[in-house]
């Protein structure tokens, strides 16, 4: 029971944190957005205002992994394409 109770306390703590942080972001960048050229990023990342622990891992992804999720993404894009070439061709037909 004590467990439990800690467990979801400490839960609590990391989506306060996480929520804070988030907040921090949005403040920051909101006052630093007025002095940004246009099409400059903003400056600040959520991972500037978390601790080491919540932040997200980094993956390095190789070329060839990458080239791989292209492909595929492209395949899965042509199949819309070309559902897409068939519904507009049966409406045209009317």
């Amino acid at each position: 029971m004590i467990e439990e109770a800690e467990k979801k306390l400490r839960d609590k703590n990391k989506y306060d944190m996480i929520m804070r942080a988030d907040l921090k972001t949005a403040i920051m960048n909101a006052a630093a957005s007025p002095y940004l050229k246009k099409g400059d990023r903003f400056p600040y990342k959520i991972d500037n205002f978390l601790p080491k622990e919540y932040r997200a891992p980094k993956t390095e992804i190789s070329e060839a992994e990458k080239s791989a999720r292209w492909a595929a993404a492209g395949k899965e894009m042509m199949k819309v394409v070309e559902q897409h070439k068939k519904e507009t061709m049966k409406r045209g037909r009317r």
